[in-house]
């Protein structure tokens, strides 16, 4: 019998965590800041990003600064081709597959460019790690925004451009303005808040309309609400992780400096992957009941 979640709590569960991880992001607690392992000569020099993720920076070798970060970054990229692969039947049959196909593209930017923000730690791979994030859970949103037809109506292409246009004035703000002064600041700061709220909005759509689903057609809203609760609880996984990596940072690097359990790479990395994973197989599985009626869904 699948979990089933109701929308109050998940939204109030995913409230509760990205208040603390958002906080946290955005003050950027004394731990995460300055950079480690500063012994160790590494190919990239002394980092620039103004977080420092908690792993000592070139153990292994002196090309990669965090290299479980830097290696389980790729799985993004992984599961990307693979969702791609596995939807491809599906996508080509549907008239708004687009937004599916940018959701994978996003995936695979936030891939490359987490690789590349833990392997160097400089300022500019940030920001390629960050603003594909944003992409990514505007894609999402935009998704969910629109299920509910086939063809996009004149409101929802209205929302469609609402997305493009903040992710836009978001990534010309950040992207124009020099790092450390206060717009710069707060263009970053607003792209975290974004993050947080369409994520809460993402998750919480999603499960409202895995109950519509399940009306509609039992054997597709039984599959759904599967892939929701593994999607929801890798995500409540994944932020957990986030937050006690953040918070019990200089406790685990003194537990084991080499090899220790990395929350960020094992858990953040990992479990939000799947998370994104989860749902979009559960976001198929909605377009495909769509797809069959033929007409709004509600």
């Amino acid at each position: 019998m699948p979990l089933k979640l109701s929308p109050s709590v998940v939204a109030f569960t995913l409230v509760g965590l990205l208040s603390c991880s958002t906080t946290i992001f955005i003050l950027v607690p004394p731990n995460l800041q300055g950079s480690r392992g500063v012994d160790n000569e590494g190919y990239f020099g002394e980092p620039t990003s103004e977080i420092d993720w908690c792993e000592n920076n070139y153990i292994h070798t002196r090309y990669i600064a965090e290299f479980a970060n830097s290696t389980t970054s790729l799985i993004y990229c992984l599961l990307a081709i693979f969702s791609y692969v596995e939807s491809m039947e599906q996508l080509s049959k549907d008239p708004g597959a687009i937004k599916f196909q940018l959701l994978l593209v996003s995936l695979w930017s936030v891939g490359v460019g987490s690789t590349l923000f833990h392997g160097t730690l400089l300022y500019w791979a940030q920001l390629l790690d960050e603003l594909p994030m944003v992409y990514l859970i505007c894609s999402a949103g935009f998704i969910v925004s629109t299920q509910s037809s086939i063809h996009l109506t004149p409101a929802q292409a209205k929302t469609g451009k609402l997305y493009i246009f903040g992710c836009l004035l978001l990534t010309l703000t950040i992207v124009l303005t020099a790092q450390g002064t206060h717009v710069h600041n707060a263009a970053r700061g607003t792209g975290a808040v974004a993050f947080a709220i369409n994520l809460v909005f993402v998750f919480h759509g999603s499960s409202r309309s895995a109950a519509v689903v399940s009306s509609i057609d039992p054997s597709s809203g039984v599959e759904m609400n599967d892939l929701f609760a593994r999607g929801f609880i890798c995500m409540v996984l994944s932020l957990v992780s986030w937050i006690l990596d953040s918070i019990f940072c200089e406790q685990l690097l003194a537990f084991s400096p080499r090899v220790f359990l990395n929350f960020h790479a094992f858990g953040w990395h990992v479990f939000t992957s799947l998370a994104v994973y989860y749902m979009y197989k559960a976001l198929i599985v909605e377009r495909s009941v769509i797809l069959k009626r033929g007409d709004k869904m509600g």
